[in-house]
């Protein structure tokens, strides 16, 4: 039984439940991060059908969040805040299903205590197994 609705419901309703200074502020750092993405002649949109694509888009996340802690000098809080407002950005347009167990499904948005992106296979959830 595919449970697509349910991730999309799920999505909806995170999405509508932002105060509205949230999103205020997840649509300047999405604004950031597609500034960031025009400047590489790439699509906001992390999308991917395979491993190799999974990689890459994990890379463009590190890289980006590198540049706003090591060039910016960006807060872990402030960093945080930016890859949940790209996440919202991917969630707002159904690009995303960050539930779903499927590795083809797109990206786990895992952040770990010291504000960076994790994969599935760095979360402390994986190591254990």
């Amino acid at each position: 039984m595919s449970t697509d609705w349910l991730d999309r419901m799920a999505a909806e309703a995170t999405v509508d439940k932002l105060a509205e200074g949230t999103r205020e502020s997840y649509d300047s750092a999405w604004n950031q991060w597609v500034l960031w993405r025009q400047l590489q002649r790439k699509s906001p949109y992390l999308t991917e059908s395979n491993f190799t694509e999974r990689k890459a888009n994990e890379d463009e996340l590190l890289r980006f969040v590198t540049y706003l802690a090591v060039v910016m000098k960006r807060a872990n809080g402030t960093i945080k805040q930016r890859i949940f407002a790209i996440r919202y950005g991917h969630l707002s347009q159904d690009i995303l299903t960050p539930r779903s167990t499927d590795p083809s499904a797109g990206l786990r948005w895992r952040v770990s205590p010291d504000g960076l992106p994790m994969s599935d296979e760095n979360s402390p959830q994986h190591r254990k197994n």
